[in-house]
């Protein structure tokens, strides 16, 4: 790009270096340092600037809204040396409140906004140079249409968080009292290089239908790991599966497990899972994932018994979860079947699966089980997706979410070997299309049992420790919920300094000891910043304690249940 522009430094009429980019102005030729000072915002926000040039606005907005944070973005190279050389009054690289793009990545944006807990699509402002709009309109249009997509993706993350963070503690309680019997599985002991031996990870899309054959006469030439919606497809076309893993925290995840099961079948469980369903198998063991982990009760637990192992990263669905374990188990060529992410002649599962037999059963005469499966699919917000083959093919956002983070995280790993079946589904780049049966006779390959991959990565727990620990916890909560309790009883003002600093203490330990409590917290505090501006209000803290006590009272009832 930097070769297609040319810039000059001039004179303002003050005498001040102003700047031109192919002959357009990007500051006032009379006084540029007066440039954005009155872009002033009170409270936190979001303020997004589209051009860095010789900084006089960067300097301004960042002075004038320190609260804030800030994504800068500067197209040029040559502009952004220019400036950081010789007129950068504020140092960017070193603040944690500034991210400064020299080209639109939506990682660090992603990350930088989760990092600053900032989720409220209300107070976003933008400043943007007219000089710069004029000349690099592709890549404005490009940086805002960026962060509006991160936000949406964003804010359905901490929807779901919020939504799921309930379940998955109460979960991982009861499961955590498990491990006496129920064992850890250790990762990082259990990795060896399984050179060209193929794994298939084996989903309920509906080009599995097509690979159950081929699945079932290489049996003993592959190791399978079976999401869990597809295990009863597996089942009926008579393969064991090797592995079968699942993530699902909630109760309807029974639907995807028969009681009666394969021997040599093992199941890995996520501790946030329904608690029910590791009790149907004696082979099961448990491992966790990154997603929930940071300031969160398992955090807490695994550092209180000196817990460190390889936990399981994933974007939201048990198939990522399930690549993600396999390549941390040494697997260096990986299939996958059924990991289609979109609606292939609008179907949405394979046959046998729990959804596919959820829907036969409500099927009719009228209402046929194509019909009813096209009326699910209409319920979704369909576009358009780029396919593997040339036939016209459906999916929608979050599916494309899905398949966004598989490609993601496949361009991490240029070493490995990730193949997809040749049928019609959303099209993922680093995914090499191949007929399994061609695929096996370039590999010289053979089939893992369990007990050739744990090489003693196991962990159990005493269960009596882990009572103690559960006792301990419970004690400090309720010592916590009855300062909150006399805090809140307290009547004074805002206008007693003591009585806010009392609070303040109070809280500032409850972030300490239990910083589970503020991921608790995120969309409580989205929707209290909506209605109250100053953080520091009495308001704002009165509202916040009593958040935090719901949240102890729901902790202290699942613990009580478990202790019990």
């Amino acid at each position: 790009m930097a070769s297609s522009f040319f810039y000059k430094i001039e004179k303002s009429k003050t005498g001040l270096d102003t700047l031109t980019i192919n002959n357009i102005s990007i500051h006032s030729k009379f006084n540029p340092i007066n440039e954005a000072e009155n872009f002033i915002y009170s409270g936190k926000n979001l303020i997004l600037i589209f051009g860095i040039g010789l900084g006089y606005h960067i300097n301004n907005i960042i002075k004038n809204n320190s609260e804030s944070i800030f994504i800068i973005y500067e197209p040029l190279q040559d502009i952004l040396s220019l400036y950081e050389d010789r007129y950068q009054n504020i140092e960017l690289e070193n603040r944690e409140n500034i991210l400064t793009l020299k080209s639109i990545d939506t990682d660090l944006i992603y990350n930088f906004l989760y990092r600053h807990s900032f989720f409220n699509d209300d107070k976003i402002f933008s400043y943007q140079n007219l000089g710069y709009k004029t000349l690099f309109n592709d890549n404005y249009i490009q940086f805002y249409q960026s962060i509006k997509d991160i936000f949406k993706i964003l804010k359905q993350n901490i929807l779901t968080d919020s939504y799921f963070l309930p379940i998955w503690t109460k979960n991982f309680i009861t499961n955590s009292t498990k491990l006496e019997k129920k064992q850890l599985l250790d990762i990082n002991k259990m990795k060896s290089d399984k050179k060209e031996n193929l794994a298939v990870i084996v989903s309920a899309g509906p080009s599995l239908n097509n690979d159950l054959s081929t699945l079932k006469k290489i049996r003993d030439k592959i190791t399978i790991f079976a999401v869990d919606t597809a295990y009863k497809t597996l089942l009926k076309a008579k393969i064991a599966p090797d592995f079968v893993v699942s993530l699902d925290s909630q109760f309807f995840s029974l639907d995807d497990f028969p009681i009666n099961a394969y021997s040599e079948t093992v199941f890995i469980f996520d501790l946030t899972s329904y608690p029910k369903v590791s009790n149907l198998y004696k082979n099961s063991y448990f491992t966790t994932t990154n997603n929930f982990f940071e300031d969160t009760i398992v955090k807490d637990f695994f550092d209180n018994f000196g817990i460190d192992i390889e936990k399981i990263d994933t974007g939201g669905t048990i198939t990522d979860y399930t690549l993600d374990l396999v390549i941390k188990l040494g697997f260096n060529n990986i299939f996958f079947s059924g990991l289609d992410l979109s609606f292939p002649n609008f179907i949405t599962h394979s046959t046998n699966s729990p959804f596919f037999d959820k829907i036969l059963s409500s099927s009719s005469y009228i209402d046929t089980i194509d019909l009813l499966m096209i009326k699910k699919i209409y319920d979704r917000n369909l576009s358009k997706v780029e396919s593997k083959t040339d036939e016209t093919l459906y999916s929608d956002f979050i599916l494309q979410n899905y398949a966004s983070y598989i490609e993601d995280y496949i361009s991490f790993y240029k070493d490995k070997n990730i193949y997809t079946t040749l049928q019609n589904g959303i099209k993922i780049d680093g995914m090499k299309s191949i007929r399994l049966n061609d695929l096996i006779t370039k590999l010289e390959t053979k089939r893992f049992i369990f007990n050739e991959i744990i090489n003693g990565g196991l962990i159990s727990l005493n269960e009596d420790k882990i009572e103690n620990y559960y006792k301990e916890l419970l004690s400090k909560l309720y010592n916590l919920s009855q300062n909150l309790k006399t805090w809140l009883s307290n009547r004074e003002t805002s206008i007693n300094t003591d009585y806010n600093r009392e609070i303040e203490k109070i809280l500032m330990e409850s972030k300490i000891y239990f910083p589970l409590l503020e991921k608790f917290l995120i969309i409580s505090k989205i929707n209290l910043v909506k209605n109250i501006t100053k953080t520091d209000d009495i308001s704002f803290y009165r509202a916040i304690c009593s958040n935090i006590l719901q949240l102890i009272y729901f902790l202290i009832r699942n613990l009580q249940k478990t202790i019990d």
